[in-house]
């Protein structure tokens, strides 16, 4: 055997074994993928999507039949597009996604973009719906108002660090 012929073969050994370490990390994806409860899609520079997880289907109500071949851009609230398109590699932003019937949900996307040594490169979007969470925050930051009456006949202080309201009735 010459050296060429070790070479090439050397070569293509290695090449069976980046292939076959690729196809595991590929099942290990979608295995992962598709067992969570949260919006996983892939999509390309362009931002159209090739893979989606089957939790689209049961979080937003599209299947990926439905998505794949399709903008992105479908499954967000159309002033949200330029921070979508803004989003940096392993940055993570509060996006409105919209359900199938029409109906918006809040999701904390991360992003992030995958590459190999050919250089191709795609972009990663994991979104968990946080549509609960928001209005909690929101209603925790709203002035409960008291009673006018109580607020009139008596003295009112509140202990912030304490979180109570002290009522008491003057003489």
């Amino acid at each position: 055997m010459t050296t060429s012929e070790a070479d090439g073969q050397d070569l293509a050994k290695r090449l069976e074994d980046t292939e076959r370490k690729l196809e595991r990390a590929e099942k290990l994806f979608r295995l992962l993928s598709e067992a969570t409860r949260e919006v996983v899609y892939q999509c390309g520079p362009d931002g159209v999507i090739f893979y989606c997880s089957p939790s689209l289907l049961e979080l937003l109500g599209y299947s990926a039949d439905e998505l794949e071949g399709r903008s992105e851009e479908i499954l967000y609230h159309p002033d949200d597009i330029r921070k979508l398109r803004g989003a940096k590699d392993k940055s993570t932003h509060q996006f409105r996604m919209r359900r199938a019937c029409g109906k918006y949900l809040w999701f904390e996307v991360t992003t992030g973009y995958v590459s190999t040594d050919e250089g191709l490169s795609c972009i990663q979007r994991i979104g968990q719906e946080i549509t609960e969470r928001k209005k909690m925050r929101k209603l925790s930051r709203k002035p409960t108002a008291l009673p006018r009456s109580a607020a009139g006949n008596g003295i009112l202080s509140i202990m912030k660090s304490h979180s109570r309201i002290n009522f008491a009735e003057s003489a």
